[in-house]
């Protein structure tokens, strides 16, 4: 079980590593996120947290409203979007359609996030917001650093395991154990982190698993 585990979490690290991932913003100001996506919009609905609206089809086609102008796309036609669902979090959009029918538009691809001030405590998570992107991440951090979009710090090897701040109860964990974390990283703007420990030692830690974003009440 231990063996399946850890196999587990070494696929994941890689996936992390080549896939669309999370990423720390080298900006001390800002965190960043590329992840994957896929949305899908009823007619004469928008796509999430933007004016971009599916009308409907004909036999030419998907039939959407952009910046108040009528366009017609196909499968594999591209459709992008860049706002702020919610002030201080940028998002940009980079979708191709999928499929499209009478009822609803299918779009995949993946989202830039970048989240401006961040200031991560913990919090009940609000999952009802329709503007959500989650993803793999992957994470090396240093002694004494905190991980990215939480308030876990990595304090270093002990006895017990690789020791963690700032999370509530058992602060030690090994190579394949499991490290969550949830709350908010500025006003309307939450997250939950859901990671495994990949290797530690006395310099940084290794981690690797999947984060979720919500934009909203």
């Amino acid at each position: 079980m231990r063996h399946t585990v850890l196999a587990a979490v070494l696929v994941l690290a890689l996936l992390a590593g080549v896939g669309c991932t999370g990423r720390a913003s080298a900006d001390p100001e800002s965190l960043g996120y590329t992840l994957p996506t896929r949305i899908v919009v009823e007619a004469g609905g928008f796509l999430p947290g933007s004016t971009i609206q599916y009308l409907g089809e004909s036999e030419r086609g998907a039939h959407v409203l952009i910046d108040g102008q009528e366009a017609v796309k196909r499968a594999g036609d591209s459709l992008d979007w860049r706002g702020e669902p919610v002030e201080g979090a940028a998002v940009a959009l980079a979708l191709r359609v999928v499929s499209h029918n009478a009822d609803e538009l299918q779009l995949v691809g993946t989202a830039d996030v970048e989240v401006q001030d961040p200031a991560p405590r913990p919090a009940p998570l609000v999952e009802t917001s329709p503007i959500t992107y989650n993803g793999l991440v992957g994470y090396g951090v240093a002694a004494g650093d905190q991980v990215p979009g939480s308030t876990m710090v990595y304090r270093g090897p002990a006895d017990e395991g690789a020791e963690f701040g700032g999370i509530e109860g058992y602060p030690y964990r090994r190579a394949g154990d499991s490290l969550v974390w949830e709350g908010v990283l500025r006003e309307g703007v939450y997250i939950l982190l859901e990671l495994r420990l990949v290797q530690y030692d006395e310099e940084n830690v290794r981690l690797a698993g999947t984060v979720r974003l919500w934009f909203g009440e």
